[in-house]
């Protein structure tokens, strides 16, 4: 008897492990996984904006420097936790700036986000123990509108979100999260 209970319980575990990866194919394989959207996902160190952004925005040039200088990891400030808020509207403009480039626009004062639009750029640090603080802008844009980007060549596409690395912050991203 014993030995037919236990015949009936891995009989039982078996089909219901294949129903359920059978299940589990069905709704997230099926037409619900079909609607997202493909996102590129491109970095760059910040310093090396630099030139970009001044090309982009001669008049801003001597802002646009000042702006990297303080948020730059070899600065005495290195950005992270409270003392963030000391460079936060250094970020603030060098975000706004590097939007506006991406998307070709000569003035950033009254730039046009939609509220449908996906994108967002984000001013990241990478605290690697091993090889030191570095800052990075990082981009994620829907595959769509990225073609209507000008995204230098500089920039690095990443095959996968950098987000839950270890060692990486987002520490602040134009336009907003929500």
């Amino acid at each position: 008897m014993k030995r037919r209970e236990l015949s009936y319980l891995v009989s039982g575990l078996i089909v219901g492990v294949i129903l359920g990866v059978l299940l589990q194919e069905a709704v997230l394989g099926g037409t619900a996984g079909s609607k997202a959207k493909a996102t590129n996902y491109y970095v760059v160190e910040l310093d090396t904006t630099e030139s970009w952004l001044v090309k982009a925005y001669p008049s801003a040039g001597e802002k646009v420097q000042t702006a990297l200088r303080a948020i730059s990891p070899s600065n005495s400030i290195i950005p992270s936790g409270a003392e963030f808020v000391d460079v936060a509207d250094d970020a603030a403009f060098l975000m706004q700036q590097t939007y506006g480039a991406l998307l070709g626009v000569e003035d950033t004062t009254d730039l046009k986000i939609s509220s449908k639009s996906e994108t967002s750029l984000c001013l990241t640090l990478d605290e690697d123990p091993y090889e030191g603080s570095t800052v990075y802008l990082y981009l994620s844009v829907p595959a769509d509108e990225a073609k209507g980007m000008d995204i230098p060549e500089e920039w690095q596409k990443l095959d996968k979100p950098k987000t839950n690395e270890l060692y990486w912050q987002i520490l602040a991203c134009f336009p907003e999260i929500k």
